[in-house]
């Protein structure tokens, strides 16, 4: 099975997608592993954990997507388009899928912003990262989506929560195009329920509205807080589709 990039023609076998802009983005950047299924009208596009299968269910597409997932250590994230495609991997691979739910809302930057000031919250800058404040690695680990620091400088937005000279929180963007980007939000549990993650997203979406982007959150069902913080911030629930642990 031979890899390639992914192309623009390839995009609209992920027209099921939750959120399709988080492929265009990887189609930008050239990033993630093409694989073509046997039929030409089938693909996998896997990128960090995740596996998303585009294209038409056939019998000699599903099992070369077997044989791929028996080869993978887990977890992995599957994103499959169809019932035809989910009633195969149920039938072939029924002891090792797991199915589970992802919302996906929308906040749009017109919203007016309730910032609060607070110390603590600083943005991500070159500047900041020079600082090396104890845990800043884990800033540097969430921007695989870009090509590099530069990058996401440029292209992207983030925030973070900095208490005795140490990162116990951010909220930066997972992937950025023109108009849009995604939010990730990390909180340490140590500073958890105190209100920083409503200040942490605030501060990200403020600075998404000065660059006049849209922004996605994405985040399981059954992550009650994460949720929570969503609504909370002003974001809109769009849909939500399933996908299986593996």
């Amino acid at each position: 099975m031979e890899n390639r990039i992914l192309k623009e023609n390839d995009l609209y076998l992920y027209d099921y997608f939750i959120y399709p802009n988080l492929i265009q983005s990887l189609l930008q950047r050239k990033q993630g592993k093409a694989t073509d299924l046997v039929n030409n009208d089938g693909l996998i596009l896997s990128w960090g954990l995740s596996i998303f299968v585009g294209g038409n269910f056939s019998k000699e597409n599903g099992e070369q997507l077997v044989s791929y997932l028996k080869d993978l250590s887990s977890p992995q994230y599957l994103y499959v388009p169809d019932n035809k495609w989910c009633s195969f991997l149920k039938s072939k691979l029924s002891d090792r899928l797991i199915d589970k739910q992802i919302n996906s809302y929308i906040f749009d930057v017109r919203k007016d912003i309730n910032y609060i000031e607070d110390e603590h919250i600083v943005e991500i800058t070159p500047e900041f990262m020079m600082k090396n404040y104890k845990n800043s690695n884990l800033i540097i680990d969430e921007l695989y989506s870009y090509t590099n620091m530069k990058d996401f400088f440029k292209t992207g937005v983030g925030v973070a929560l900095v208490i005795n000279d140490e990162v116990v929180g951010f909220c930066l963007s997972e992937y950025s195009l023109k108009d849009s980007l995604g939010a990730n939000i990390w909180i340490d549990d140590k500073f958890q329920g105190l209100g920083y993650a409503k200040k942490l997203t605030n501060a990200f979406l403020l600075r998404c509205q000065r660059k006049d982007k849209n922004v996605y959150w994405v985040c399981d069902n059954d992550n009650i807080r994460s949720n929570k913080a969503a609504k909370s911030a002003g974001f809109v629930f769009e849909t939500s589709d399933h996908y299986f642990e593996i």
